[in-house]
């Protein structure tokens, strides 16, 4: 039996409105505390468009334990620690979405080895995945190493569902370091 402490509270009412244009969500919020929180907005048309906005504010990875506990403790010992915050975006047609992915992970820590600071920007547009992936390992203030990936992958949402995927599109996508440390990887 799993018992857990982890409590989430809507932070304020929130609204559902159905309308002869779609339906729309406000102000929905939950959250721990007044720093950890996650607030959604956001509006689909009959027509097709939609809008959406999604804030993540200071989420404890270490909270996850509580999802991957088994009788003995966190599964493995692998301990997570960090901070994760983070914007996502989705405006355009349901056909056509345009979609924005801000995230970031401060003091990243697994298995006890400090990976530091992670960035990572996503946009979608015309079946198009924009890259913008950084690793900043922080061994000192004057010692920084990092590891970016750049680029763009072709990528058609509706192959989910077809299963289908274009072969003949190319990827085009840059690894780029700076005396990162690759050794950081080891304990995955």
């Amino acid at each position: 039996l799993l018992t857990t402490d982890y409590i989430l509270k809507n932070i304020k009412d929130f609204f559902i409105v159905v309308d002869t244009t779609g339906i729309s969500l406000k102000d929905f919020s939950i959250g721990r505390e007044l720093y950890e929180y996650l607030i959604f907005q956001g509006k689909y048309s009959y027509s097709g468009k939609i809008q959406g906005n999604i804030k993540i504010n200071k989420f404890g990875l270490g909270d996850l334990e509580h999802f991957f506990e088994s009788e003995n403790g966190f599964k493995n010992n692998n301990k997570l620690i960090g901070e994760l915050s983070s914007v996502i975006t989705l405006d355009g047609h349901i056909n056509a979405p345009i979609i924005s992915i801000d995230l970031t992970i401060y003091d990243l820590v697994f298995r006890n080895t400090l990976f530091g600071n992670m960035s990572f920007n996503f946009n979608y547009k015309d079946k198009m995945f924009n890259v913008d992936a950084k690793i900043i390992e922080e061994q000192s203030k004057e010692n920084k190493h990092g590891l970016v990936i750049k680029g763009n992958i072709p990528f058609d949402l509706e192959s989910i569902y077809s299963g289908e995927v274009a072969a003949d599109d190319k990827i085009d996508l840059r690894i780029l370091t700076d005396g990162f440390q690759v050794s950081l990887f080891d304990p995955l």
